[in-house]
């Protein structure tokens, strides 16, 4: 397929992770076979490849930047300790059901959430929090301070693997869950959720066992006229490959990229699938709308076939909703 006019996608929630895991070590730790803490699990040395701290005992103050973290640590039972989280790029309702009361109980207090912009790196230590996790990019944003500024006040900072370094794949969602699960010593829940979403991985390629070269196009957004999409590189092409289907532009070496839509129409994927950033765009149902009415793609065979599926952005973002997105995928390439 030619390629005519690529530019390379660089948004600062797009930026994603490629780091080599060292596992968590706990010097003078244990935990029974109940996952209850004995009086040694605290102090806890965790190294992890993002860096090391020390964790002196549960965290009880906690700030999380995004709803997908926040959502990992209502899976674990601990969203409790959480005192403030930054919503990211969608509300709290993109929190699967069974979590989002949790979640929607924690503050966005203004030092997290000021008019406008990203908070400061003052407004942050006014907290007094014992543990920041956050995806790594938000230390682009210059406000933000530095790793070493929060380590200097003491403050531990988890940085996710998955939002670090380049080729991210599904392995490092699974490794942020059992990260998350050493620090709050919830080793056994932490194992749980990641056993049940290799499980259902396995039954996907379990049913997908033959390949159908299923064509797989990603429409983000239209920018300044061009198609935001996803390239080979992330976890979002990873996830296509999982559920079986081939990435139109997995020969870009990008997560994500822009094209002309004239590349976007001739591609002529079999399947599109619609990032939905919640009330912003409707839910997504603006873009499908715009995909089934606009004149010049009335003739792509997606859209003649009404294969356009709409899935939440959190789901393409490292999160426990990895899984069900690459169900929704797979399901939608099984009809062929």
């Amino acid at each position: 397929m030619k390629k005519k006019k690529i530019i390379i996608f660089i948004v600062l929630i797009t930026l994603a992770a490629f780091g080599v895991y060292a596992a968590g070590n706990q010097e003078s730790s244990s935990v029974d076979e109940n996952n209850q803490a004995s009086d040694d699990y605290y102090p806890l040395n965790f190294k992890y490849s993002n860096g090391e701290f020390t964790v002196k005992e549960k965290p009880k103050r906690v700030i999380v930047f995004n709803y997908e973290y926040a959502e990992m640590l209502a899976a674990l039972g601990v969203e409790d300790t959480v005192i403030a989280v930054r919503s990211g790029n969608y509300a709290a309702d993109a929190v699967l059901p069974e979590y989002r009361e949790g979640v929607e109980k924690i503050p966005q207090p203004p030092e997290v959430m000021p008019a406008g912009g990203f908070p400061s790196l003052e407004n942050i230590i006014s907290l007094q929090p014992d543990l920041f996790i956050l995806p790594s990019y938000y230390f682009n944003v210059e406000s933000m301070g530095k790793p070493e500024d929060y380590k200097a006040m003491d403050i531990n900072l988890y940085m996710t693997e998955g939002t670090t370094g380049k080729d991210i794949t599904i392995e490092k969602t699974y490794q942020d869950i059992l990260n998350l699960g050493k620090i709050f010593n919830k080793t056994k829940e932490a194992t749980a959720i990641v056993d049940g979403m290799k499980a259902r991985i396995a039954k996907i390629k379990e049913k997908n066992n033959s390949k159908k070269n299923v064509s797989i196009l990603v429409f983000d957004s239209i920018i300044k006229g061009e198609v935001a999409t996803a390239g080979g590189s992330g976890l979002e092409n990873d996830m296509i490959n999982i559920a079986g289907g081939n990435n139109l532009y997995s020969d870009i070496d990008k997560q994500f990229l822009r094209t002309s839509i004239e590349d976007f129409i001739s591609s002529d994927p079999d399947i599109i699938i619609v990032h939905a950033y919640g009330k912003v765009d409707n839910y997504g149902e603006d873009k499908l709308n715009q995909l089934k009415t606009a004149p010049e793609y009335a003739n792509l065979t997606a859209v003649k076939n009404n294969k356009i599926y709409i899935v939440p952005l959190i789901s393409i973002f490292p999160s426990i909703q990895n899984i069900d997105f690459i169900e929704t995928l797979s399901n939608a390439i099984a009809e062929f």
